[in-house]
C-alpha cells in the first residue's frame, strides 16, 4: 500500500474486519494500539481505546499500557495519568476469581 503508514493499514484492517462480519478482538486492537503508541500518537491510541468500548469490547491491562506508552512518547501526561486512573478499574484475575482492585493496592 504505496506509502501508507502502518497504523493506518492496522485501521483499515479492522474497519474490513467488521465490513466482513468478523468481530475486532481486543487482540486486534491492541495491535493496531501499539502501533499508534510507536508513531508518539497519544490521540490515536486514546481513540482506538474508545473504539473498543463503543463496539462493548473491554480494553485490557495491555491496551491501557500501550496507550499509556503513546501518551508517554508524545509528552502528554495529563492523558497518561487519566489512562492510568482508568486502567485502576479493570478487573483483573487472581487464582482464578475474578476481582476488582482497590486503587494503590497492588497488582
Amino acid at each position: 500500500e504505496g506509502g501508507s503508514a502502518p497504523w493506518d493499514a492496522a485501521i483499515r484492517l479492522l474497519d474490513e474486519m467488521e465490513l466482513r462480519g468478523l468481530p475486532a478482538s481486543v487482540r486486534a486492537h491492541n495491535a493496531a494500539i501499539e502501533l499508534r503508541a510507536a508513531a508518539c500518537d497519544a490521540a490515536g491510541a486514546r481513540w482506538l481505546l474508545e473504539r473498543m468500548e463503543r463496539r462493548g469490547l473491554q480494553p485490557d491491562g495491555y491496551s491501557y499500557t500501550s496507550a499509556m506508552k503513546a501518551c508517554g512518547r508524545a509528552a502528554d501526561a495529563a492523558a497518561a495519568a487519566e489512562l492510568l486512573e482508568r486502567a485502576e478499574l479493570i478487573p483483573r484475575r487472581r487464582g482464578g476469581q475474578r476481582q476488582w482492585l482497590p486503587r494503590g493496592s497492588p497488582g
